[in-house]
């Protein structure tokens, strides 16, 4: 039941690779988020950031983790780049609500712009991958993406994404890898759920979602 606000990232588990970070962390009722028309002037050496914070919750390496508990009041992201970004590492990510998650012309990249961020390391010699499942009471609103997935597994059930750009966008998955989408409620400008270059996953399966249209695209 804390407040984070205000600031470029609210919490950072730090790289740990090759090892990984085995601990655990509790994070219920927080609010993350720019609350504020804008940060504080810069500290001297201060590394360069946007003017939105760029991530809530930032993991690297964790072995296997959960953000949020459904008994719990829910963890709140608002005004930001991401809310929960992860790398490399397994979490779970439960009863959350997010809104006004976006790129800016500072943070542009693919995985900019969602609610729930997990990138896998395709680097020579790594190829570690992540693993995201996003379940439980969570809404996602006004955001460029509900939940975005590069070279790892994803699962996303029951969530709620209301008036987001792209609902689910899962891409560059691989052997062993796989997705699971089903009991959503998603309403997006241009795609429900985009699946790209997942050649060679063990599968994915998207199935009882409801997925409206109110954009110049298809859900595909």
């Amino acid at each position: 039941n804390s407040e984070v606000i205000n600031s470029v990232r609210g919490i950072l588990i730090q790289k740990s690779w090759p090892g990984l970070y085995m601990g655990r962390i509790s994070v219920t009722g927080g609010t993350f988020g720019m609350y504020r028309p804008a940060f504080k002037p810069d500290y001297p050496g201060q590394s360069a950031h946007g003017n939105i914070p760029y991530a809530g919750i930032d993991i690297f390496d964790a072995a296997t983790i959960t953000i949020g508990d459904e008994t719990q009041p829910p963890n709140i992201f608002h005004n930001m780049n991401i809310g929960v970004k992860g790398f490399r590492s397994r979490v779970d990510v439960v009863n959350f609500q997010a809104d006004s998650i976006y790129r800016t012309l500072y943070y542009k990249s693919k995985p900019d712009g969602a609610a729930v961020s997990f990138l896998g390391d395709t680097s020579s010699g790594v190829m570690a991958p992540s693993n995201v499942n996003v379940w439980g009471t969570t809404d996602i609103l006004n955001c460029d993406a509900g939940v975005y997935s590069h070279f790892g597994s994803a699962r996303v059930t029951g969530s709620r994404m209301t008036n987001v750009k792209t609902g689910i966008y899962m891409w560059g998955a691989r052997t062993a890898m796989r997705g699971n989408f089903s009991n959503n409620s998603i309403t997006a400008k241009q795609y429900g759920i985009l699946l790209n270059d997942n050649n060679g996953c063990s599968g994915v399966w998207a199935m009882d979602n409801i997925i409206v249209m109110n954009g110049d695209k298809y859900a595909t």
